[in-house]
C-alpha cells in the first residue's frame, strides 16, 4: 500500500465502510472497503504533533493513495521510512 497522511480537515471520505472496521487497541481505527476487504483509510495518532491541549497526539488521516480516482499514484513522491533503525 501507499499511504498519504493528512490532517483530518484536509480530506472528505466518501465511502461505505459500515461494519468494516477494525480498532484492536483502540488507538488506531482501520477502515476496509465492503467489497473487496482492501483497506482503504485509517484513523490515527500524529504523534509528531500535539492537540491544543499540549497533553494529546492531533489526529491524522492515512489514505491509501492506489485507491483514488484520478490519482496515478506510481508518480507520486515517496518517502520510505525505517522504523528500525529512526
Amino acid at each position: 500500500m501507499l499511504w498519504g497522511y493528512f490532517k483530518p480537515e484536509e480530506v472528505v471520505i466518501q465511502s461505505n465502510t459500515e461494519g468494516r472496521d477494525y480498532a484492536p487497541s483502540g488507538i488506531n481505527h482501520h477502515r476496509f472497503c465492503s467489497k473487496c476487504g482492501c483497506s482503504t483509510w485509517s484513523e490515527t495518532p500524529d504523534w509528531t504533533e500535539m492537540d491544543a491541549t499540549g497533553e494529546n497526539p492531533a489526529q491524522r488521516i492515512a489514505v491509501n493513495l492506489w485507491l483514488l480516482d484520478g490519482v496515478d499514484a506510481r508518480v507520486l513522491p515517496v518517502e520510505t521510512l525505517d522504523g528500525l533503525n529512526q
